[in-house]
């Protein structure tokens, strides 16, 4: 579904233009439907209260387009201001992070692979523009691979650099990928709006992606001196158990009680973070029928239940009522952040 969350007063206020003015420009392209500017409803716009527009990204960036041909709508000094801060260049970067920022939220959509971003092809049609046309990325990225006119030379797609191929998931394409096929699909393509799209992806979709990576990066450090953190805490000893590894001799792990997969805002909260011996971490996935397998801390009380005589003897009952408390604690807060 096409995301209309710029309102026009927004959109105003990033080209620097009035109100009054924006919707003089959007009458204007309503006005001839045969020459090259149009703004279309369900696509470039939707109607909000009191008969006020909220737009696409490609709605802001076809009024961006037309404002950069039409200089004259600007007075002297306000384009060369424009032209110094570069704003409606900023402003098309904008657009495009906002709708990789969109698809990449949702489930199974952003994959990393080596530290670099991937988008799945639902994610990829989406930023380009493609709706369900699979065939028409398909096409392109064949083209583009495909050498012109015997020219070896020309720019093509590198594997696990610019896509990757997922046996059940498809084609994914990074930054580097989409800059490629969108720049192609600017040249074949005979909409202009479309084409026009397809330029500001080519620029920008490689920096929107490129912070997702750092964000990520970032993200793994935290992650990872949470997870040391919990370790030292636990001073040898698993906090499921009680047990202490100097004496039954086992590997202490770290274990996510909602898994960093599926609960990412949870992944560096120590409170999320037990550590537990090894054999007893592979045995809880092994159970839940893989690592690849969400799971909550639910889960983990189920696995308890179930598996409390052998994890707990007789006389430590003491030790299995103080990891149920635990878990239900932390059970309380983390549900809360959800």
């Amino acid at each position: 579904m096409r995301k209309f969350n710029i309102t026009d007063k927004e959109l105003a206020e990033a080209l620097d233009i009035s109100l009054d003015k924006l919707a003089d420009i959007c009458e204007f392209f309503d006005s001839d439907p045969d020459d090259d500017w149009d703004l279309k409803e369900g696509e470039h716009f939707t109607w909000a209260t009191h008969g006020a527009r909220v737009f696409s990204p490609e709605g802001a960036v076809e009024i961006c387009n037309y404002l950069e041909e039409n200089k004259e709508e600007r007075p002297f000094f306000k384009r060369f201001e424009r032209w110094i801060f570069r704003r409606d260049q900023r402003l098309k970067g904008l657009m495009i992070s906002k709708r990789i920022q969109e698809v990449s939220t949702l489930e199974g959509q952003l994959v990393f692979v080596n530290g670099r971003a991937f988008l799945s092809p639902r994610a990829c049609r989406d930023v380009l523009g493609l709706g369900k046309r699979q065939d028409v990325l398909n096409r392109a990225f064949q083209e583009v691979q495909r050498p012109k006119d015997g020219n070896t030379e020309r720019e093509s797609l590198k594997p696990r650099e610019d896509f990757f191929d997922e046996e059940t998931k498809g084609r994914h394409f990074s930054g580097t990928g989409i800059a490629l096929i969108s720049k192609h699909l600017g040249s074949s393509l005979t909409q202009k709006h479309r084409r026009e799209w397809m330029k500001v992806v080519s620029e920008y979709a490689p920096k929107a992606l490129g912070t997702l990576e750092k964000h990520e990066m970032e993200r793994k450090k935290r992650i990872e001196a949470a997870m040391e953190r919990v370790r030292k805490q636990a001073n040898g000893k698993c906090q499921l158990t009680g047990r202490r590894k100097s004496v039954d001799k086992f590997d202490l792990e770290v274990h996510h009680l909602f898994d960093k997969c599926a609960y990412p805002q949870l992944a560096d909260i120590e409170t999320n973070l037990i550590a537990i011996r090894s054999d007893i971490h592979a045995h809880f996935h092994k159970w839940m029928g893989g690592s690849h397998v969400s799971c909550t801390v639910e889960d983990m009380e189920r696995y308890i239940e179930e598996f409390g005589t052998s994890l707990f003897s007789g006389d430590d009952a003491e030790k299995a009522v103080l990891a149920a408390q635990r878990l239900s604690s932390a059970k309380k807060m983390l549900r809360a952040l959800l």
